[in-house]
């Protein structure tokens, strides 16, 4: 039995030998099949990436950022005066028409025979009252007067000096002259209400639908005839800033689509509003194409004053080492540290008056925090 244990453990220990030297085989193995990497030179220069941008002479201009809403400059409710059946009209969304075009247009045969009436009544009238001026002795003269709907002219009465202004007035009450011609002139202007005209070039808007033949009440709204030729923007303003906006400022607008307008103060409202604390200031411009439409919400760049300077340079080229203000020139592939104090700044731009920076030279805007003076630079332009 001893010697069996012998065995036994000599076996296990030579086993153990074997797989330990195999193991160190397999690893050399490894080691020799990777490529060799070779060291880097000690003369090879790793320079930096920064960021540059050329500056120009451009003047720098101070703003104020806001958004409103796009109004037409000028908008007509269509709503008819009178009740009554649809002839004819052109009353649909999106129809282009021009001043002077009919929009809509009444069965009129009601009151053009209301008309009539009108007419005879008041020559019936004018023949009483003539009737008692001669009745009184006083010699009657003719003039040009009321027209009727049919083109006829009708002579109305002259007053002589011979009845005072009061007398006359009774006179022509008594005989049912003066109600006769009311109510003839107030014929005239329902038949002139039949029919309805565009005040102005514009497109119709409206959300309903209409058919010739069809009733309609007056004073319901059938849409609006909106010029939006030309835009009227209402933007709101800080109380802070209101001061700064004075009219005919000029005023960039930028649609959602990057379309953009000029366009300058028209008026500054009188009153802030005390829950928003802001102002609010109307903007008109021009709006070729018709790009910009009714209700559409629009941006706001007020320009309040201008700075010029001998360079404008963006606002990212400053930089600040122990308490001053300094830029970082572009001489081939080095940088050169120049100590500048701006003379204006937005959040954009500084205007720079340094005499050894020109339009045209070359500052870095990015990557240039951790860079020094004289230092060699890999530059990439923005």
């Amino acid at each position: 039995m001893p010697y069996s244990t012998s065995n036994t453990q000599h076996s296990t220990f030579c086993t153990i030998i074997l797989l330990i030297i195999l193991l160190t085989s397999l690893q050399a193995c490894q080691r020799s099949e990777e490529p060799e990497r070779p060291e880097r030179p000690e003369n090879v220069e790793i320079l930096p990436e920064v960021t540059f941008a050329v500056v120009d002479d451009e003047s720098l201009f101070f703003h104020l950022d806001t958004r409103g809403i796009v109004e037409p400059v000028r908008e007509f409710s269509i709503v008819p005066r009178i009740s009554g059946f649809v002839e004819a009209h052109r009353i649909e969304d999106g129809n282009r028409v021009r001043r002077g075009d009919t929009l809509l247009q009444f069965v009129d045969q009601e009151w053009r025979i209301g008309l009539e009436e009108a007419e005879n009544r008041y020559l019936r009238a004018r023949q009483d009252y003539e009737l008692e001026l001669r009745q009184r002795g006083i010699p009657v003269t003719g003039g040009m007067g009321h027209t009727s709907g049919q083109g006829d002219t009708v002579r109305t009465v002259t007053r002589t000096d011979t009845l005072s202004s009061f007398d006359e007035r009774l006179l022509m009450n008594q005989t049912g002259y003066m109600e006769a011609r009311i109510a003839l002139d107030r014929a005239k202007l329902e038949l002139s209400y039949s029919v309805m005209k565009a005040p102005f070039d514009g497109h119709i808007y409206t959300d309903r639908l209409f058919s010739e033949g069809g009733y309609l009440s007056a004073g319901s709204e059938m849409g609006k005839l909106v010029d939006f030729s030309r835009i009227r923007v209402r933007f709101d303003v800080l109380e802070s800033e209101l001061m700064q906006v004075e009219t005919g400022m000029k005023v960039r607008i930028t649609g959602a689509d990057g379309s953009e307008v000029e366009g300058s103060v028209r008026s500054i409202s009188p009153q802030v509003d005390r829950d928003r604390k802001t102002g609010q200031i109307i903007v008109e411009a021009e709006n070729p194409g018709s790009r910009f439409k009714p209700g559409m919400s629009v941006d706001g760049r007020i320009f309040i004053d201008e700075a010029q300077g001998r360079v404008r340079a963006p606002r990212a080229a400053l930089l600040e080492r122990d308490g001053r203000p300094l830029v970082f020139k572009l001489n081939g592939n080095q940088v050169e540290w120049i100590y500048a104090t701006p003379a204006a700044v937005t959040s954009d731009w500084i205007i720079l008056n340094e005499p050894n920076i020109n339009p045209g030279d070359t500052l870095a805007v990015d990557r240039h925090f951790a860079i020094s003076h004289l230092q060699r630079v890999r530059p990439v332009m923005r």
